[in-house]
């Protein structure tokens, strides 16, 4: 892991040289645009467990207090392109170069009241944007000068090799069953990980929705295992499951 010091409770400070000069020329052009216009940018998700781990991650994501409609409007007036695919996720992508830069809303989500009315949440919290991740190891956020953020103990779950999902794991395999190809990629990045029996019986329960995903995602789920650290174990539990034979099927 990366050399870092404990600044206060369950937040650290990065200290490693390898933390420096992450931060590409586009990548810098999109945060200062949005703390121009007085706005807080982090780090977030896979990106911090990869940085923790010692690894460079192979994208990183944004998250900011902005919302949406206001990250389209910063990133127009600095004449960068926007896409607006993924907006109804509080989602938008920067595009500089041909390459996208994901920048999420902090806990923006549309969702249903109890009439049924279409309702818009944009007042949500860095920690309730935790909340709505998947694994505590992936509920991290980092500011620009390297502090972690850790609401959910984090930290020491990845220290400990924990793949410990958040509350409400069932309920998000069944609105993303792509979480189920996450949780063995998390399996995948670490030389001993360990979960609980009620983790895998939850996987094991909803292990056919696998059937419901993009042959496209599939494979590049099953690319990410297979270049783990752990990834030959881990191919070798899901065969056990019969998660691979589903998958072949799928992708067929």
């Amino acid at each position: 892991m990366l050399i870092y010091r404990i600044t206060e409770e369950h937040n650290v400070q990065i200290e490693d040289e390898k933390f420096q000069g992450l931060i590409n020329q586009d990548l810098q052009e999109i945060i200062n645009a949005l703390k121009a216009a007085h706005f807080e940018v982090r780090i977030v998700g896979g990106a911090v467990r990869d940085i923790l781990l010692g690894d460079l991650p192979r994208d990183i994501d944004l998250l900011t207090n902005a919302t949406p409609d206001e990250v389209i409007y910063i990133l127009s007036s600095h004449e960068i392109e926007a896409d607006v695919w993924g907006i109804k996720h509080g989602t938008i992508k920067a595009v500089i170069n041909q390459v996208k830069y994901e920048i999420t809303s902090l806990d923006f989500r549309i969702y249903k009241d109890e009439h049924g009315n279409l309702k818009i949440n944009e007042t949500g919290t860095w920690a309730d944007d935790a909340k709505r991740r998947d694994f505590t190891i992936n509920a991290m956020s980092m500011e620009l000068d390297g502090k972690v953020h850790d609401y959910l103990n984090g930290i020491n779950d990845l220290k400990e090799q924990i793949v410990r999902p958040i509350p409400n794991f069932e309920e998000r395999i069944k609105n993303d069953p792509v979480t189920i190809l996450r949780f063995f990629k998390m399996l995948s990045k670490m030389p001993q990980p360990r979960y609980s029996k009620k983790t895998l019986e939850t996987v094991k329960r909803n292990i056919d929705l696998v059937t419901e995903l993009d042959a496209k995602r599939i494979r590049k789920e099953l690319m990410n295992i297979r270049k783990g650290i752990n990834g030959t174990k881990t191919l070798s539990l899901m065969r056990k499951l019969g998660v691979l034979d589903l998958l072949n099927t799928a992708t067929k």
